[in-house]
């Protein structure tokens, strides 16, 4: 099938072997489909003259690094300040708060080492070493049972604020836990410009949430299910297709009620609540758990109350929820 897009894609790995590795799995995958390549070296040696490869055209670009990512200035310098007529660019970071929350804890120890000297390239200066302990401070004096994570996810939060601030570019996070009641050890951030970008985004975050929960559901399953010794299998009961759709069907149900919660709230007191502007604020918790189906559900909830106009018809990235006009009083 021929993509709908031109696409060129640019792979960049560090590690030769990997980057081999990587080489020959693109040649199998894509074939002749797609315009690509694998450049072997340090990303920040290479943005430079990708960017200037990609003139006029849009880019996305994926920063999945393993530790900290692009440093913050050539990240801002080299990729966010590009102008209008050199195309548009958005980017997908992958910030790992477990790692930060790794390094900060070198603080402590009086560390500053080649470990402490990326995180601060990566995060743009030393400012997040006295924001990282006053909140790992704050945490363990209100009884966090991670302070760390905590603190690692107040510099990842300050992290995007200066983010917006350099470049007028907006920043939607979503977290990313091992279970669904852990603290988030990454969380995805979409640094964007087009308001369409918000919604799509938080819907694709919750489907791969929802694929990541059967992922470890499934192995859950396999290891309860196998074949027990002696009395042990008369003590649990297997793992059935018909568990996971009934906990699937639960969390939905309290994901949506909270939905129709907050936003009977937001209409309480504004008459018009953009979507994509309120996004945060209408998923709250749930960001990265509700989709766009969800939010459907929501929005026709408070319509048969009465209180909200009906949905339009089509996508809800650009709607305006508005208050029902009351007549004849």
């Amino acid at each position: 099938m021929t993509p709908a897009r031109d696409l060129r894609c640019v792979f960049v790995e560090r590690d030769h072997g990997t980057a081999a590795s990587l080489q020959t799995l693109l040649a199998g995958e894509f074939v002749d489909r797609i315009d690509w390549q694998v450049v072997c070296g340090d990303l920040s040696e290479k943005i430079g003259q990708i960017m200037i490869d990609a003139a006029r055209l849009p880019v996305f670009m994926f920063l999945d690094p393993f530790g900290t990512a692009l440093p913050k200035q050539l990240l801002v310098d080299n990729v966010l300040k590009r102008t209008r007529g050199e195309g548009s660019v958005e980017v997908l970071l992958n910030f790992t708060i477990e790692g930060v929350w790794r390094i900060g804890g070198h603080l402590r120890a009086g560390g500053h080492g080649p470990t402490i000297a990326r995180a601060d390239d990566f995060l743009g200066g030393t400012w997040w070493h006295e924001i990282f302990e006053e909140a790992r401070a704050k945490a363990e004096e209100t009884g966090s049972s991670a302070p760390a994570a905590s603190a690692a996810k107040h510099v990842a939060d300050e992290y995007n604020r200066m983010l917006v601030a350099e470049t007028g570019y907006s920043v939607l996070s979503v977290p990313v836990r091992r279970t669904p009641s852990s603290q988030p050890f990454f969380q995805l951030s979409l640094i964007h410009q087009h308001p369409v970008a918000r919604l799509l985004f938080a819907d694709a975050a919750a489907q791969a949430n929802r694929a990541w929960r059967r992922h470890f559901w499934d192995r859950d399953a396999e290891i309860a299910n196998e074949p027990a010794q002696g009395y042990a299998s008369a003590l649990f009961d297997a793992m059935t297709e018909a568990d996971w759709t009934r906990e699937e069907e639960a969390r939905q149900r309290e994901v949506r009620e909270r939905l129709v919660g907050r936003l009977r709230r937001l209409v309480g007191t504004n008459v018009h609540v953009s979507i994509s502007d309120s996004l945060v604020d209408i998923f709250g918790e749930d960001l990265g758990l509700a989709t766009e189906s969800d939010l459907r559900y929501a929005w026709r909830q408070l319509t048969v109350e009465g209180l909200v106009d009906a949905a339009p018809s089509g996508r809800l990235r650009t709607a305006t929820m508005c208050q029902r006009t009351q007549s004849g009083i």
